[in-house]
């Protein structure tokens, strides 16, 4: 029964489909989040399955340095952002959002404005640019 007590919840993953962020499989315009850490990954896919992956983005789950790996150039380069969701329930909500490379500048922008100590206790407002037609950007705006 103790142990029930530090029982956590996994936390929900937030997908991109067809221009929209996705929640919980519920569709949002946009996400009141607090950014609570930055971790850059790779993934590396074949046949449609995960062949390897980087959770530090240098080192693979063999053990190989991803700057020496022959596959190198054919990971996928993501940023994943461990957040609270703030708009979706009472609580916040634990969520992981990956991000692509088209949306690396906005995430910059954003570090520009809002130094990375004082993140996690900013709320952010998450969406996407719809202003961009050639690739899915997101738009992170801090809410002062």
């Amino acid at each position: 029964m103790i142990r029930e007590l530090f029982q956590d919840a996994e936390p929900v993953y937030v997908a991109v489909r067809a221009g929209t962020l996705v929640i919980n499989d519920l569709p949002q315009d946009k996400l009141q989040v607090s950014i609570q850490d930055i971790l850059p990954v790779r993934k590396l896919f074949r046949d449609r399955k995960l062949a390897c992956f980087s959770t530090n983005g240098r080192t693979g789950k063999n053990g190989r340095y991803c700057a020496l790996c022959q596959d190198r150039y054919r990971c996928r380069q993501r940023i994943r952002l461990m957040m609270l969701v703030h708009n979706l329930d009472s609580d916040p909500t634990p969520a992981v959002l990956e991000i692509a490379p088209p949306s690396f500048d906005a995430l910059d922008e954003l570090l520009e404005r809002v130094p990375r100590v004082e993140l996690a206790d900013t709320l952010v407002t998450v969406a996407i640019d719809r202003t961009v037609t050639n690739a899915t950007v997101l738009q992170f705006s801090p809410v002062f």
